[in-house]
């Protein structure tokens, strides 16, 4: 883990969550959520394709100030059912429908 941070900061804030998550259900089988470890300064590029992921996503958020969620991570939780899981609380969410 070290090493992968080490060859962060690249630049380019934005990160692509849910293509990750998306390859990753292509490879993995008999599970029933994902579990998502994200910095909450981060935009998650791919919002286009959150109606794609059918599990619920539930999110480890990192960095969070003040109890302010960036509302990218709100809706990916929102829309799947998931939850957020800050250092401070926890918020789950209903599974959609």
């Amino acid at each position: 883990m070290a090493f992968v941070m080490s060859k962060g900061n690249g630049g380019d804030p934005e990160e692509n969550d849910l293509e990750a998550i998306m390859t990753g259900q292509q490879y993995l089988t008999g599970f029933s959520s994902v579990i998502l470890v994200a910095d909450n300064k981060s935009e998650v590029r791919d919002m286009e394709i959150l109606d794609e992921v059918t599990y619920p996503i539930h999110i480890i958020l990192c960095d969070v100030t003040n109890g302010q969620i960036h509302p990218h991570y709100r809706e990916i939780a929102q829309r799947t059912g998931g939850s957020i899981h800050t250092i401070e609380r926890d918020i789950s969410f209903a599974p959609a429908q």
